[in-house]
């Protein structure tokens, strides 16, 4: 990488790398980012000139997505993207010419296939299931995980081209008695059920780590977004596009409860109650819409009354994580900082919103980020903002949270147990 030169277009440029070879002719790309997405996905368009790429850029094939700009890292490549080829598209017409498409996913890609029929994991730890190094790892070698990370720390710094830092150790050290794999099961549904009893995401990191890991709110935020001005007169702080807000009162509850079964100790048997030996948690808010809603699951792992309240906290505030959401569309795919530097856009970051088209002042959560480059057009990214605080193991009142004018949710939700 360090013999390349430097890229003379003045937007971003972009470099993909397959097997280890450059494919020079990119004339489109978009790069998605997404907390909550396994994969995460890079679809680029490579002219197809004199028929070069007929039969290259093969399915399962090893690729790398390298941007440069100007005004990010002093003009240095930056690996943004890395996985396999998971799609191939050769077309064309007489008009515009011939191209390939090509679709790269990430090695999150490996974990959506059918995990081994009957494959049982009995007294080991939760890591032992996804950790290449432990001899009962559920994975498959010829996947190329690197290991397991409770942080994603590491990734957030590589993909924005900054140095390392010392890796976080995996906290998933408790004991499991059983696991096996049913018809049907995905290696994800398998790893997302054990990640979801100690409330964390699960990603692939850029260099091939899965990671169990939770939002960071408390950071300071790298990204500003000015919407519109007090005044109503654009100025040169506004720095969107365009902008959209979505708000669903489908996603929330006036009380959300999960239900389980009580499993092992004294098995309670009462002829007149046939649910003495089942464990409920909820959550009240009655002020959460004008009118009652309510929302009730089982969950099998919530086998005693405090993990079926955890459960039905969760459920809870992801639901309001989904109920509320911003959208905006950003020129180039990078933020300059008032240090005058430039900072690509990536998610699992805190941004500064004073949006006042919206009513949105405060801190958000940037959950996704989608760059989109087309040659003789300007460079966009569209960000996908939402709450803070939400998709986090700990329940109460957000110490600090933002203020929406528009938001008609009264009151705070009330925790009940039987």
């Amino acid at each position: 990488m360090a013999s390349t030169p430097r890229p003379a277009r003045k937007g971003t440029s972009v470099r993909l790398i397959v097997d280890g070879e450059d494919v020079d002719e990119v004339e489109s790309m978009d790069y998605s980012s997404d907390v909550l997405a396994v994969p995460d996905v890079c679809t680029l368009t490579v002219a197809n000139i004199a028929r070069k790429y007929r039969g290259l850029l093969k399915l399962g094939q090893e690729a790398e997505v390298h941007m440069a700009n100007p005004a990010v890292n002093g003009g240095e490549w930056t690996l943004r993207f890395s996985g396999i080829i998971t799609n191939r598209s050769p077309n064309g017409s007489k008009g515009t010419g011939n191209r390939v498409d090509v679709t790269v996913a990430d090695l999150g890609w490996h974990l959506t296939g059918g995990a081994p029929l009957w494959y049982n994991l009995q007294k080991a730890l939760y890591r032992d299931l996804v950790d290449v190094a432990s001899p009962n790892t559920i994975l498959d070698s010829s996947f190329k995980f690197k290991g397991i990370r409770s942080s994603n720390d590491l990734n957030k710094r590589a993909k924005l081209g900054l140095a390392a830092v010392r890796a976080e150790q995996s906290q998933l050290l408790q004991q499991v008695y059983r696991i096996q794999v049913e018809p049907g099961q995905t290696y994800l549904s398998i790893i997302t059920d054990l990640c979801r009893r100690y409330n964390l995401l699960v990603n692939v990191s850029l260099d091939g780590w899965i990671q169990c890991f939770l939002p960071k709110y408390d950071e300071a935020p790298i990204y500003v977004v000015r919407n519109g001005t007090e005044s109503g007169l654009d100025d040169a702080t506004t720095n969107v596009k365009s902008y959209r807000a979505v708000e669903d009162a489908g996603k929330i509850f006036t009380r959300v409860q999960c239900v389980g079964e009580q499993s092992g100790g004294e098995i309670l048997v009462d002829s007149q109650d046939p649910n003495a030996n089942k464990r409920r948690g909820a959550v009240d808010h009655v002020g959460a819409l004008p009118f009652r809603r309510e929302f009730s699951f089982s969950d099998s792992e919530a086998f005693n009354q405090g993990l079926a309240q955890k459960v039905a906290e969760w459920k809870y505030k992801r639901f309001l994580f989904d109920a509320y959401h911003l959208q905006y569309t950003v020129p180039d795919h990078f933020q300059v900082g008032s240090d005058g530097k430039g900072v690509w856009y990536d998610c699992d970051h805190m941004v500064d919103v004073v949006d006042y088209e919206v009513g949105y002042y405060g801190g958000g959560y940037l959950r996704s980020v989608k760059c989109r480059m087309k040659k003789n057009a300007p460079d966009e990214t569209d960000l996908i903002i939402h709450r803070p605080g939400l998709l986090t193991a700990a329940f109460g009142v957000l110490p600090a949270p933002p203020t929406i004018l528009a938001n008609n949710i009264k009151g705070t939700p009330k925790a009940e147990q039987t």
